[in-house]
């Protein structure tokens, strides 16, 4: 999920803080994520997948994540 996360933020060219401000979401927050330190929730993840248009691709990635 984090590698995931991580993808899309650097393939949009922003960095940590960038993405939070536009997902309004704290930047610690953010680098937990990527590293797999925190699951994000439907709601984080649902907001992500609008903010980077990837039909679902956050979402789709929590399930396999929780599994490990």
């Amino acid at each position: 999920m984090g590698l995931v996360l991580r993808q899309l933020r650097e393939c949009a060219c922003l960095t940590q803080r960038q993405l939070a401000e536009l997902a309004r979401y704290d930047r610690a927050w953010l680098g937990r994520a990527e590293r797999d330190g925190y699951l994000l929730p439907e709601q984080q993840a649902a907001a992500l997948d609008a903010l980077f248009d990837t039909q679902g691709l956050p979402r789709q990635c929590r399930p396999a994540a929780y599994r490990m």
